[in-house]
């Protein structure tokens, strides 16, 4: 959607609007910042990110992505919200890492992941669908995920799979869970078919 010229903000308060019609009936909804890894990653800057709707049919780096997150989280406001009353699930919690993963190892974003975590984001990517175990560990030393999305090809890897089996303090587990946890996988059974 940045890419056809609308603004970060545009985008997820349109999403957060769609999303009040689920909470307001129970379901728990948070939102996770992604960045297409087929995508330049970019590179830091004080500057306002050059990507903007005023530039559309330019691919966003994850730089571009991260700094409007950051941004949309620290001065957008839901109508009616006044500064500091936006209830926390309006926030964006979390980023990811998704698209295709030969050729993107998770470590071309190992900056742009630390940027998030030192603004109160947790870190989740997508890891061992198509790229190889090691993309894995990467997701987990580098980017520091309490979570790998896929994950499946963790089996080719025994130590892989022992150490995510195996309950962790790792400081990011123990700041989102509260206590030592296994690294969790998501696993959509026909991605690595269809």
């Amino acid at each position: 959607h940045l890419a056809r010229g609308l603004s970060f903000a545009e985008v997820v308060d349109g999403i957060q609007e769609g999303l009040e019609k689920a909470r307001r009936k129970g379901l728990s909804v948070q939102l996770i910042c992604s960045f297409l890894r087929d995508h330049p990653v970019g590179q830091a800057s004080d500057k306002t990110p050059p990507f903007t709707s005023k530039n559309p049919g330019s691919k966003p780096t994850a730089w571009d992505v991260i700094k409007q997150c950051v941004e949309y989280n620290k001065t957008t406001l839901m109508s009616g919200g006044s500064p500091g009353s936006r209830p926390p699930s309006y926030f964006i919690v979390g980023m990811g890492l998704d698209n295709n993963e030969v050729g993107f190892p998770p470590e071309l974003f190992s900056g742009v992941y630390s940027y998030g975590m030192d603004n109160g984001l947790f870190a989740v990517a997508h890891g061992g669908e198509e790229g190889p175990p090691e993309y894995i560990w990467e997701c987990i030393e580098n980017l520091k995920c309490i979570r790998v999305d896929h994950g499946v090809r963790s089996i080719e890897d025994p130590q892989l799979v022992t150490f995510m089996a195996t309950p962790s303090t790792r400081p990011e587990l123990m700041k989102f869970y509260g206590q030592p946890h296994k690294t969790p996988i998501t696993v959509c059974p026909l991605s690595n078919y269809k």
